[in-house]
């Protein structure tokens, strides 16, 4: 990815200079400072690979990141929403509550 060519909406032409994590650094022909960017989130609005190749496998990367963000999230409100119908839910009756009060309505 390292010297990859790449297109900025607003900065124009650039290279990609450095890749750390999920990051990358472009320098960019008009600019003299390098810009830093989020990978592969950049390449949803801002970025765009001049390799079609590339294009597609950050999407795919993408699109990856974003399932598995939508499952937590998803994983999450059902946790919450049990929580929530356990703490509005009668209370059980214990054992021994219950043979009590079957003894006295006879």
């Amino acid at each position: 990815m390292i010297k990859k060519a790449v297109v900025h909406k607003t900065f124009g032409k650039g290279t990609i200079v450095e890749k750390k994590q999920n990051y990358i650094k472009v320098q960019f022909e008009a600019f003299r400072e390098r810009k830093t960017f989020l990978y592969p989130d950049s390449f949803e609005k801002f970025l765009t690979f001049e390799e079609p190749d590339l294009q597609k496998k950050a999407l795919e990367e993408l699109k990856k990141i974003q399932e598995k963000k939508e499952a937590e999230h998803e994983a999450k409100r059902l946790l919450y929403q049990q929580q929530i119908e356990e703490a509005q839910a009668p209370p059980k009756k214990s054992k021994r509550a219950t043979a009590a009060s079957k003894k006295t309505e006879q």
